[in-house]
């Protein structure tokens, strides 16, 4: 009988998260709270009105918590330099819940990725209307994301993460819960499973075994 060596099995790597924005802080009053972000949000461009929403009751999931992020009027938009640089051979996930709330909701929301800053280097986006987005039905929030491999943008590599909440028509759009993870390409190395080692141990055993066999 041939014992043959088993190979070192892999995993795929842990994903691990940049960043997570529930809108919570800074706690605000109920309803609109024009011009107001968290910490880290820088307001881009603002062609009607922007702020926290405090709904004055739960969110259903997949939002969370009570209040969530408001932008109205063609193009306004906010960003938020997320921790860190991007790294090579590396995919990065954007995330974010989407809210269809009441009749401004104009379902021109979009989620874009930017390297270094917004106008420098852009990565990607997800949008309302692209075939593979999801679209909240009145009263309900939905998860929508964009993800991109460094591996195929490597001018990007070094520089800083940009997310920018984009509401690129009239209307409004509702944000809340984003994250983005990263999660390297290299799969990481995994102990061998009990099996492997047990069949490398009677394999050791079968070796020694014989080569006693031989000296005597």
């Amino acid at each position: 009988m041939i014992l043959g060596l088993a190979s070192t099995a892999t995993r795929p790597a842990a994903a691990t998260q940049l960043m997570a924005e529930g809108f919570e802080t800074p706690a605000q009053s109920v309803g609109l709270n024009a011009g107001v972000l968290p910490s880290g949000w820088s307001l881009f461009t603002n062609n009607g009105s922007y702020g926290i929403v405090n709904a004055g009751a739960a969110l259903s999931a997949p939002a969370a918590g009570s209040q969530y992020l408001a932008l109205a009027g063609t193009n306004t938009g906010v960003s938020f330099v997320t921790t860190g640089t991007i790294q090579a051979d590396t995919t990065y996930v954007l995330s974010a819940a989407i809210g269809n709330l009441d009749a401004s909701y104009g379902g021109s929301w979009s989620i874009q990725a930017w390297a270094g800053s917004v106008g420098n280097l852009f990565l990607g986006q997800t949008y309302s209307g692209q075939p593979t987005s999801v679209a909240p039905t009145l009263g309900t929030w939905v998860t929508d994301s964009y993800s991109f491999d460094s591996a195929n943008t490597p001018s990007a590599v070094g520089d800083s993460l940009v997310v920018f909440l984009n509401n690129y028509l009239s209307g409004t759009s509702y944000y809340d819960t984003v994250t983005v993870t990263a999660a390297s390409d290299l799969p990481e190395p995994s102990a061998l499973s009990s099996f492997a080692i047990a069949v490398l141990a009677l394999g050791f055993a079968v070796m020694t075994r014989r080569g006693r066999s031989a000296s005597v």
